[in-house]
C-alpha cells in the first residue's frame, strides 16, 4: 500500500497521507479519512497488522 508506506517514510498519519493522494483527495474528506484510519474501528485484524508493523521496526 502506497499510502501506508509514505505514511511511516514520513512519520505522518495514515489519514493525512491518503489525503495527500491526488486520487483520493477529492473522493474523501479529511474527516472520512480519520474515520476510516481509526483504530478502534478496526475488526478482527489488529494483532496481525500490529505484528507486521513491529516486525518491519525489528
Amino acid at each position: 500500500m502506497p499510502d501506508v508506506e509514505a505514511a511511516l517514510a514520513r512519520g505522518i498519519p495514515l489519514a493525512e497521507a491518503l489525503i495527500a493522494e491526488p486520487g483520493v483527495a477529492p473522493r474523501l474528506s479529511t474527516e472520512e479519512a480519520a474515520g476510516l484510519t481509526d483504530p478502534a474501528g478496526y475488526l478482527g485484524s489488529a494483532r496481525v497488522f500490529v505484528d507486521r508493523v513491529l516486525a518491519r521496526l525489528a
